[in-house]
């Protein structure tokens, strides 16, 4: 694995189609717009998107070791945005994520990063909650194991597109092609981890699943939280999730490591 501009590689081969940037929003589920979630919680839709970069400064932190440091600010959100990575010889990439919140906003419907890989590397295997999907207060049905499925064939299709396929609690997730090359993710803290065959746009947009399009693509959700699905009721404010289950708009802070597939042991973010 290897870095070539702003591209990732294996042995020259591209993985990423789109860079890894920040996200805070999730395709309306059934619950949030019964709940009202976008009209609620709708400003941090584009809160990622609508960026201003501030700065980006390179250190050599070692002879084999360089981080770069991108400052921005989220103009959408009043709020700003710290992302360090930390570049290994050996190909990982450690990803520090420093958000802090402005003032006034509700609560956030997720708080992470998200990239699209090449379809090829279609085959994901995780250690953490499964096999089914799992959301902050939807996992107690699970078992911590690790599991393997092929993005396109185990994406759950609800009748109506919508988020889908999170696994909450994941210590490391890995997208391999039929070689067994591919990216480990991976974190000393759990994450959320999804992996579709679509673009978020995509799942917020279609009415039905026939709707939803063939794509040469996977979208890659690494977030530190997201809000849990809620559902006392599908229609009333009672669908929000309980308030314990909610992201309220203050700072936020994780790490997690890109690297080369590899064997599940292998998680650990390397110390520096």
């Amino acid at each position: 694995l290897g870095l070539v501009g702003s591209e990732m590689c294996i042995r020259d081969r591209e993985v990423m189609q789109a860079p890894l940037v920040p996200n805070f929003w999730r395709a309306p589920i059934d619950n949030d717009n019964g709940g009202g979630m976008p009209r609620r919680q709708g400003i941090w839709k584009d809160a990622g998107n609508e960026r201003t970069l501030k700065s980006v400064t390179m250190v050599r932190m070692h002879e084999k070791v360089v981080k770069v440091v991108v400052a921005m600010s989220l103009d959408k959100v009043n709020s700003s945005l710290a992302t360090n990575y930390t570049v290994f010889g050996n190909g990982d990439v450690v990803v520090d994520y420093n958000f802090v919140a402005g003032n006034g906003l509700p609560d956030l419907p997720r708080v992470g990063m998200q990239m699209q890989i090449t379809d090829q590397f279609d085959q994901m295997q995780w250690f953490g909650c499964g096999p089914h999907e799992t959301y902050w207060d939807r996992h107690m049905g699970s078992a911590v194991g690790m599991y393997e499925k092929s993005v396109k064939n185990y994406f759950y299709q609800y009748v109506r597109p919508q988020e889908s396929n999170n696994h909450w609690g994941t210590q490391w997730a890995q997208l391999t092609n039929s070689s067994g090359k591919g990216i480990m993710i991976s974190s000393e803290d759990a994450l959320n981890f999804s992996a579709w065959p679509y673009t978020m746009d995509d799942l917020q947009t279609a009415k039905h699943i026939n709707e939803l399009p063939e794509r040469n693509l996977i979208t890659v959700n690494i977030d530190h939280l997201q809000m849990g699905v809620g559902g006392d009721d599908s229609w009333s404010h009672k669908a929000q999730p309980h308030t314990e289950f909610r992201i309220p708009a203050q700072n936020y802070r994780y790490s997690f490591r890109i690297g080369p597939a590899g064997s599940p042991g292998s998680y650990r973010l390397p110390k520096f």
